[in-house]
């Protein structure tokens, strides 16, 4: 089995920016000596270097971890800290992979990714929109916003499995309240929920889209003129990844479009642009809840501006009724296109 595209791909930028080929690493403890803090196991830098000019464009990430020492930093650090893809999330709210001993940088990568964040429903279009507290725990937001619609697709759900037409209220509020049993039923179903239940899910989604669109837009709308800088420094946070501190975002498009760019703190897009409007509409001819958002920024001296386009999906992440639904954030352009994002170097 191939090892994880995020691991080859941060690891890939690492040895790039050390100067050293993966080639050249044949014991462990050489590994230990170019990484302090959270290192790759021998396992995953095998796995990474068995693969290393085969897959996931890792000699191309190589040589941008090259140009980050080259045209940025200026020499090669002797260390770097890995943070991983699973270890992250637990040691930062930063965007970071990597961190580069004795140069104080941070170092993020994507690799032909356009997810920008992966977030509850409640926080991305109530939270982030209104500037309150992000929820720690996440919801059922398809019941939350459509539960007409959720209800009537339990309903056609659990009738399948027990292979009955009408199913009483009581039974339906059970298996609402016992998510574990919704997930007993998907697992009878699965073949037959397509056929049968589609055009209820269908129709939940769109309502979803419909009212989480709304939601976002009102609750922007109704903060208060002087939190309203408050609250388009977190949209640009959670739209744009950009945070407390510069780093560097290094990675290759979908496209191939491959680059080092310099990411400003909050602090110095506050001083240089503002938000000038951020619309979301629902994409209701779709089949699952998505919604589309235009963010326009402009630049507060020139008053040029950009449109910056995204979408959300609101989905199940391991399929209907398994766990809470989650709301990932894709980008539609390229990072270069960001106009405060400072371009260290790019190849088409």
């Amino acid at each position: 089995m191939p090892p994880q595209v995020e691991v080859c791909s941060e690891l890939a930028v690492a040895f790039g920016i050390l100067g050293i080929h993966p080639q050249e690493i044949t014991s462990e403890d050489r590994l230990r000596e170019l990484f302090y803090g959270d290192r790759p196991t021998w396992r995953e830098f095998v796995g990474f270097r068995d693969v290393f000019g085969k897959m996931y464009d890792t000699d191309v990430l190589w040589d941008l971890g090259q140009r980050v020492v080259k045209d940025w930093i200026g020499n090669s650090p002797k260390l770097v800290e890995w943070y991983g893809p699973s270890r992250q999330a637990r040691t930062t709210s930063a965007s970071r992979d990597l961190r580069l001993h004795g140069v104080n940088w941070s170092v993020s990568v994507k690799y032909k990714s356009d997810v920008v964040s992966n977030s509850s429903p409640y926080n991305l279009f109530e939270a982030v929109a209104s500037g309150s507290a992000k929820a720690k725990g996440a919801s059922n937001w398809f019941e939350e916003q459509s539960p007409g619609h959720y209800g009537m697709l339990v309903r056609c759900a659990v009738g399948l499995a027990v292979e009955r037409r009408v199913i009483s209220s009581r039974e339906i509020r059970t298996y609402l309240d016992n998510p574990s049993l919704l997930k007993q039923v998907m697992g009878k179903i699965e073949s037959d929920y397509r056929n049968h239940c589609q055009s209820v899910y269908v129709a939940m989604c769109r309502d979803v889209a419909q009212k989480s669109a709304d939601l976002f837009n009102r609750n922007l709308e109704n903060v208060p003129r002087k939190s309203l800088t408050g609250v388009h420094e977190g949209i640009i946070r959670q739209f744009l990844r950009v945070n407390g501190e510069r780093y560097l975002l290094v990675g290759v498009e979908k496209d191939g479009t491959a680059y080092v760019l310099e990411i400003p703190s909050i602090d110095d897009v506050r001083k240089a642009y503002r938000i000038e409007h951020i619309t979301a509409v629902p994409d209701l001819r779709r089949k699952q809840s998505v919604v589309n958002f235009d963010l326009c920024v402009a630049n507060t001296g020139t008053e040029s501006k950009v449109s910056l386009k995204y979408h959300a999906e609101i989905r199940w992440s391991h399929g209907p009724f398994c766990g809470n639904p989650e709301a990932k954030l894709y980008k539609e352009f390229g990072w270069s296109e960001v106009p405060f994002f400072r371009k260290i170097y790019i190849h088409r």
